[in-house]
C-alpha cells in the first residue's frame, strides 16, 4: 500500500524535499487579481453615474 501511494505521489514528495521546484505560474492568478479593480471600479463608476443622473433629473 505504501509503495503504491509513494509512487503515485513521487512528484509531490520531490517537491516537498526541494528536489523539484514547481514553476511559478502567475498568469493563472491574473484573472483573480483583476476581480477587485474591475468589479469594484465598475460598480463605483456606475453608482456615481446613476446618482448624478438622478440628481440632475430632480433638479
Amino acid at each position: 500500500m505504501f509503495r503504491a501511494a509513494s509512487s503515485a505521489s513521487l512528484l509531490a514528495f520531490l517537491a516537498i524535499c526541494g528536489v523539484v521546484v514547481p514553476k511559478l505560474e502567475l498568469i493563472y492568478h491574473v484573472p483573480y487579481a483583476l476581480i477587485i479593480p474591475v468589479c469594484i471600479g465598475g460598480a463605483l463608476i456606475g453608482h456615481i453615474a446613476l446618482t448624478r443622473a438622478l440628481l440632475r433629473r430632480e433638479a
